[in-house]
């Protein structure tokens, strides 16, 4: 049974990558060198149509804050440094954002599902809440390789502790600052939501574990990553 179900979670990922290469095909598998800096405007070209998804303009903002505020290596870079714990397709060049887009259209498709969401025990989530959800599916690994731009030939590798790291992109986009009221809550949800994407696999070398899910929203944004 495990390794049906193993099975069948491989294939619906590859449909939905299927799905989004036919919807959003604007991506460019370009060389990009790890010096090299993109613009604001290149960082989000990167995503193509996908940022379209996103109607409320408190979420507009802080998702293209988060991205334009992302360094240039994650916009290149492989999921993992080490090429480990997820599938080939979303390895080597730009798999990074394949992943996290590919994250966002799965809990997209899951949050479009009666039954799933009466499982999650979700059914009453509200437009916003859903839009929260799929904002912190497309940023939870944002932090992956650090907050700050790398210098000339740098060496750079995954880090365990980015759940907790986006709290610093979130600064370093002054969203902390600029954010009052419900539009700060809506941020802190989104936060909450990253933070714990790594499921039961909380443990960082040499420092604190991290977070794990405690809610129904968080467990889910888990399981679409």
């Amino acid at each position: 049974m495990q390794k049906l179900l193993k099975k069948l979670t491989s294939h619906l990922f590859y449909v939905i990558m299927y799905l989004w290469f036919k919807r959003y095909n604007s991506f460019k598998l370009t060389d990009r060198r790890d010096n090299v800096k993109l613009t604001d405007k290149q960082k989000l070209k990167t995503y193509g149509e996908c940022l379209k998804e996103f109607k409320y303009p408190v979420i507009q903002n802080i998702v293209k804050k988060i991205i334009i505020n992302t360094p240039t290596i994650y916009f290149g870079a492989s999921t993992s440094s080490t090429g480990k714990h997820h599938p080939k397709v979303v390895n080597g060049l730009t798999g990074l954002v394949r992943h996290s887009v590919a994250t966002m259209l799965t809990a997209k498709e899951l949050l479009d599902n009666d039954i799933i969401m009466k499982v999650f025990q979700m059914s009453k989530l509200s437009e916003l809440d859903k839009e929260i959800i799929l904002a912190a599916s497309l940023l939870h690994d944002n932090a992956k390789y650090g907050v700050e731009e790398k210098e000339g030939d740098e060496k750079y590798y995954t880090l365990g502790e980015h759940p907790r790291l986006f709290k610093e992109l979130v600064k370093k986009a002054g969203l902390h600052k600029e954010l009052k009221g419900e539009d700060l809550k809506i941020l802190y949800k989104i936060n909450n939501l990253v933070e714990t994407h790594m499921g039961q696999w909380t443990k960082v070398r040499h420092q604190k574990d991290l977070a794990k899910p405690s809610s129904y929203a968080q467990a889910f944004v888990h399981m679409c990553d």
